[in-house]
């Protein structure tokens, strides 16, 4: 069941550019906001006294939005590169941006945020609210997820022509292969157009999840290209997917 709601959700992908507003989110999605967290300007990977302060600060605010049921999944990322972390909060894109600009690390200039409105598999930090209410989300175990990030690739254009269309076939149904090994747990794409288009995100080592993503035929074809981060969240957060 778990595959047939991801190609569900990928199948978007092809056809939402913006939004899909005036509908419902098809059954087994949920509308979330992802946040990427990039190094700022004050970007400090020393661990002097004051930064560790104000990652204690940073910690606090987002164990109070999880509290709230605001903060649905939140984690670092341990990849090279600029994104520094990762947030899903349900809400509207103003408001997700709101919470996340009043970050004590955003307002300090370490990290700046990037909110864009995402299109993924429900049930995204179901009960976390209340794991988070009994002891502090950094007393929680943690997992290690890779997560990719697709963006347009160098072969991309918007025309739909019958080779296009035959590739996005071919797209979807590896897709639907990954899901039903149990290791892509979710995936989605991003609602607002743009250059980044969706997400995978595998439960398994980081060179599994590029073996099996990089056989895309839509990223083989240069139409998508992948980044990969290492992205640590709690336990639980993620919904379970099992091998079809």
């Amino acid at each position: 069941m778990r595959a047939l709601l991801i190609i569900g959700i990928l199948v978007t992908i092809a056809n939402v550019s913006v939004g899909l507003a005036g509908q419902g989110e098809p059954p087994g999605m949920a509308r979330y906001q992802v946040v990427l967290l990039k190094a700022g300007p004050k970007w400090n990977a020393n661990r002097d006294e004051a930064r560790h302060r104000l990652m204690g600060e940073h910690l606090a605010y987002f164990r109070d939005l999880v509290k709230a049921g605001t903060l649905v999944a939140v984690g670092p990322t341990t990849s090279q590169g600029d994104v520094k972390g990762v947030l899903i909060l349900r809400g509207a894109t103003e408001e997700a941006t709101a919470l996340a600009s009043a970050d004590p690390a955003v307002k300090a200039g370490e990290l700046v945020p990037e909110t864009r409105p995402w299109l993924g598999t429900a049930g995204i930090g179901d009960g976390y609210a209340a794991r988070a209410a009994e002891k502090r989300i950094e007393d929680i175990p943690m997992e290690s997820l890779q997560l990719g990030l697709l963006w347009r690739g160098p072969s991309w254009t918007p025309e739909k022509t019958p080779e296009i269309e035959k590739l996005q076939a071919s797209h979807l149904a590896h897709i639907g292969e990954m899901a039903k090994s149990g290791k892509l747990v979710v995936a989605g794409p991003f609602l607002e157009g743009g250059n980044l288009r969706g997400i995978f995100l595998f439960r398994c080592s980081a060179d599994e999840a590029m073996a099996m993503a990089s056989k895309d035929p839509m990223v083989q074809a240069g139409r998508l290209k992948l980044e990969f981060h290492t992205w640590s969240v709690n336990v639980g957060v993620i919904p379970e997917a099992k091998p079809q």
